[in-house]
């Protein structure tokens, strides 16, 4: 697996060093194809010793005021800003980095916090907690897959079954919790 910004993975499609990509981002590259797989809810990322840490579920509201930390593509940040906004307050946002997990290491400062998708909570770093998100409203970060068009051999074929099969699992309703 490997873990790039955008322009890095698609570079590495064009190379032949990768044959799909699982993206926050989807690429508007005329050989590129790409769809959407899966949303996740959101989660808060945070120091453990930040005081929303000592909450089970945190309300999105308590993140007024706090300064929030995202990944560098636009769809991180305007995500992130919507869901605010659609929670009353305009967030405060630190420089952007280059990507989710570079923004959940952020957290470790105290400084900042992150909302991410819930596959992060599969990655434990020392010093950083996650907490479920109460919201009003959907708080969730999409993930799509690409290929090069006119790709094909037996690995990206297996592949591409897989993901078929999770989206028929998925539209059908028989994915087990956080899958």
């Amino acid at each position: 697996m490997n873990h790039a910004q955008t322009a890095d993975q698609v570079a590495a499609l064009r190379q032949g060093r990768v044959q799909i990509v699982f993206e926050r981002w989807l690429p508007d590259e005329p050989d590129i194809r790409g769809a959407f797989l899966t949303r996740e809810p959101l989660f808060l990322a945070l120091s453990e010793r930040h005081p929303l840490a000592q909450r089970d579920v945190v309300d999105l509201k308590a993140l007024q005021g706090e300064t929030l930390i995202t990944g560098a593509a636009p769809n991180l940040i305007a995500g992130a800003l919507e869901i605010c906004r659609r929670h009353g307050f305009e967030p405060k946002f630190a420089a952007p980095v280059h990507d989710v997990v570079t923004a959940t290491l952020s957290v470790i400062t105290g400084r900042v916090v992150s909302l991410v998708p819930e596959s992060m909570l599969n990655v434990h770093f020392p010093g950083i907690a996650y907490r479920p998100l109460k919201t009003g409203a959907e708080a969730s970060m999409d993930l799509h897959f690409y290929r090069l068009k006119d790709e094909a051999s037996p690995l990206l074929d297996a592949m591409l079954r897989t993901i078929d099969e999770f989206i028929r699992l998925r539209d059908a309703g028989r994915l087990p919790p956080g899958a």
